[in-house]
């Protein structure tokens, strides 16, 4: 949804130029005052737990990040969104994003996310997507918004080899928000539980207990708990209040 907002804007605005504030660059280009209403405005989480804020608007996005905030233009980009000045680089790419500086990762794995108060990031034109009492999701379900109201579940089913010691490790999470309530492995079909080259489904379920934006991440790990790069997943958990407020698609 994001991305369809953000090149239908593209299209309409004319070459924009970017500015920095000196506390995160130094641009050669003059400032470009902002439009009076951006096209979207977009809270990120990254894989730091860093908060990244993003208002975009027709060609150029304002970024507001813990050293301070930052327009950049936008630059052409073989997929994805991308915005540059001399020294820094947001590249948006459908509900992520990352910040690079000098070709150097700055945050990386940001993922859309709604504010303290549950409320989602403003999207203009974006639906309401009703949140789901309970939903179930396997891997496939990574990197997607995961939408549930206060009291309901999230089922998250994982399949890993325990008999060849390659599985999941779910990483600490917002306690705050979220509860653990059940957790077990059941062998698939036709093999015994532990069995060397046997596979299995962890199944971890968990109770939204107070609105807001949150992670649930686990790590894919080989025998002797070594993780395995690039197989992470996250998924990003938006608990709305009863009333269904803070789940826009």
């Amino acid at each position: 949804m994001l991305s369809r907002i953000l090149l239908s804007a593209a299209a309409l605005g004319a070459a924009a130029l970017g500015a920095a504030t000196p506390a995160l660059s130094q641009s050669s280009h003059p400032p470009h005052p902002p439009a009076d209403h951006p096209v979207a405005d977009v809270r990120y989480q990254c894989a730091d737990s860093t908060a990244v804020r993003a208002r975009y608007y027709p060609n150029r996005v304002r970024v507001t990040l813990p050293g301070g905030e930052v327009t950049l233009p936008q630059t052409p980009a073989a997929s994805g969104i991308r915005y540059a000045n001399d020294t820094l680089v947001f590249w948006s790419k459908g509900p992520g994003a990352f910040v690079t500086r000098r070709d150097s990762t700055l945050y990386a794995d940001c993922h859309e996310v709604a504010d303290s108060s549950g409320v989602a990031p403003s999207t203009p034109g974006a639906p309401v997507r009703v949140p789901a009492d309970s939903l179930v999701v396997d891997e496939t379900g990574a990197g997607a918004t995961q939408v549930i109201p206060v009291g309901g579940s999230l089922t998250i089913k994982l399949r890993e080899q325990r008999g060849t010691g390659y599985i999941y490790r779910l990483r600490p999470f917002d306690l705050q928000r979220l509860k653990l309530t059940s957790n077990n492995s059941v062998p698939t079909p036709g093999t015994l539980s532990g069995q060397v080259g046997g596979s299995e489904s962890t199944t971890y379920v968990f109770e939204a207990l107070a609105p807001g934006a949150t992670i649930v991440a686990f790590d894919f790990t080989a025998p002797g708990g070594v993780v395995v790069e690039g197989k992470t997943l996250r998924y990003a958990v938006e608990i709305a209040r009863p009333d269904g407020r803070g789940a826009p698609e």
